[in-house]
């Protein structure tokens, strides 16, 4: 447990605000932080759907919080995984990408192709799902 404890917190010490920038500034060119906010919309849409009786005020409220205002928050979390990956000098790079014509077609895409891929994702874990549930009965469970 401790270990785990130091571990984490050792993590954290070693990003540096200097990092973390880069961090969301990739995040800014890519579409990362569009795309967030593209996901945190569709799951706020599902949690709707499936709890109809909550005042859209709540839901309102509660969305607010993970929206954009809130990056700085998300850049501090994320960035300690980035740090385990990628060095300063690759997310430099991954930056410049981004300001390419190939790199800003696919950054304006970003959002559009997370919601869609997230779509896709729900219906393939329905199909999924039903295909457990038709082999479990096969089998007798």
């Amino acid at each position: 447990m401790f270990f785990t404890v130091f571990t984490v917190s050792f993590s954290f010490a070693q990003v540096d605000q200097a990092y973390k920038n880069k961090v969301k500034q990739m995040m800014q060119s890519s579409g990362g932080i569009e795309a967030y906010d593209a996901a945190i919309s569709q799951l706020f849409t599902m949690y709707k759907q499936q709890s109809p009786e909550v005042p859209e005020k709540f839901w309102n409220e509660f969305e607010k919080e993970f929206s954009s205002t809130s990056m700085d928050e998300l850049v501090s979390l994320l960035a300690p995984v980035y740090y385990r990956h990628l060095t300063a000098q690759d997310l430099d790079k991954i930056i410049a990408f981004y300001a390419t014509p190939a790199g800003k077609k696919l950054s304006g895409s970003q959002a559009a192709i997370t919601a869609e891929s997230m779509s896709v994702g729900q219906d393939w874990g329905a199909l999924l799902g039903e295909k457990v549930l038709k082999k479990l009965k096969e089998k007798g469970y």
